[in-house]
């Protein structure tokens, strides 16, 4: 059984933990979405912050390409649900807003 690659693990990492936002996203679980967001923040970080990595080996980088484009079309799709929510959420705001303020101009 070949091992894999330290930095192929840490993309694979990355890409699960988005896959897992973009279903997060998808289930309306808004809290859980942003717990993932941290989580894949520090995996990515902590492989930024490695200085002795260099260049990723030919060997490797067909494969990680793909995981940083699978990553990048689920934060695409995460990204829309969440713009979408997000327009929802200002509507129901504006709405209760607007509730609030007939309530009080015109009393119960």
């Amino acid at each position: 059984m070949a091992q894999t690659d330290p930095v192929v693990q840490t993309y694979e990492a990355a890409a699960r933990l988005s896959r897992q936002m973009l279903v997060a996203a998808q289930r309306g679980e808004w809290e859980v979405l942003i717990d993932l967001e941290n989580q894949r923040a520090s995996v990515l970080s902590n492989m930024m912050a490695e200085k002795n990595r260099g260049a990723i080996p030919d060997s490797i980088a067909e494969q990680v390409l793909g995981l940083i484009n699978s990553i990048l079309a689920m934060d695409t799709e995460t990204r829309a649900l969440t713009v979408l929510w997000s327009g929802e959420l200002h509507q129901l705001l504006g709405s209760i807003d607007t509730e609030r303020k007939l309530s009080q101009a015109y009393g119960p």
